[in-house]
């Protein structure tokens, strides 16, 4: 009982641990999908290029490339039919993976099986079970370690943005204060020559 509770409430936390498997028909030529990522995070990619009618065989794609947020070309493979993508990000932001078919009409003809994870759910638990010697229920608690672990990091990282963007408010708001009081002074400015000015003009006029 212990160990289906565990289970369900480690599911329940990897639930957040990524996009999880898709499954998209390639309209065009090239299909890209995005992601946001977290600055150190480990990105795992199950790519498969499959046909979208039962019978036929399917069709390798003319590239694959994933790319950071600044352009940067993380991973790139050519006449494949699938793969994997592995790395962990050096930077925070939207990762795009680009799935181009050889042609049109070969695009239209296909579908792409899609399983990205990310943190704790991309991690390979078999291997650091048997290399710990740990046993099911110790790998399980291994997992929740370390996705308690990614969460405490995830908050602390929300919690930096926040500061930033209130500091940024506050920063914003300080300086529309000071527009605010400057075009204020302006206005009363103008308006008081207005005023001598009208004077002036009337004691010429000697209305006044």
């Amino acid at each position: 009982a212990m160990g289906g509770a565990m289970g369900l409430l480690l599911a329940l936390l990897l639930a957040a641990g990524g996009a999880g498997a898709m499954e998209f028909e390639m309209v065009f030529q090239t299909k890209c999908l995005m992601e946001s990522v977290e600055p150190q995070q480990l990105v795992v990619g199950d790519w498969a290029v499959v046909a979208k009618h039962a019978g036929e065989d399917p069709l390798a794609l003319k590239t694959v490339k994933v790319e950071s947020p600044t352009g940067e070309v993380v991973y790139q493979k050519e006449a494949l039919e699938e793969g994997t993508f592995v790395f962990t990000a050096k930077e925070e932001g939207d990762y795009k993976a680009c799935f181009t078919a050889q042609s049109l009409d070969a695009a239209r003809r296909s579908k792409i099986d899609v399983d990205w994870k990310l943190g704790v759910a991309a991690a390979d638990w078999d291997s650091i079970a048997k290399k710990d010697n740990l046993d099911r229920m110790g790998t399980e608690l291994k997992k929740l370690e370390e996705t308690v672990k990614e969460i405490h990091e995830e908050m602390l990282y929300m919690r930096k943005r926040e500061e930033e963007m209130r500091d940024l408010n506050e920063d914003v708001n300080s300086r529309v204060a000071v527009f605010s009081g400057i075009s204020l002074a302006l206005c009363i400015g103008m308006g008081v020559l207005q005023v001598m000015y009208l004077k002036r003009f009337f004691k010429r006029k000697k209305v006044l």
